[in-house]
């Protein structure tokens, strides 16, 4: 498909170009969501989603059952 007589492809990044440093993304994995997530509707969308969502609840009771029988 062509986009126009003098259109070329723009240059794309490498794969490491998208890849964070060893350090940079244990740090990130280690933080709570809270602080990777900077934006307050986004938290707010999330804190919602965690407290209504029923199969997780149902989930966390089946481990804490689970932990308990152990």
């Amino acid at each position: 498909m062509k986009m126009g007589p003098n259109y070329m492809r723009p240059e794309q990044p490498g794969d490491e170009a998208w890849r964070l440093s060893p350090g940079t993304s244990e740090s990130i994995t280690n933080l709570p969501w809270c602080e990777v997530l900077h934006d307050a509707e986004l938290q707010r969308l999330i804190r919602i989603a965690l407290e209504e969502n029923k199969d997780l609840k149902r989930e966390i009771q089946n481990l804490s059952a689970s932990r308990a029988e152990q």
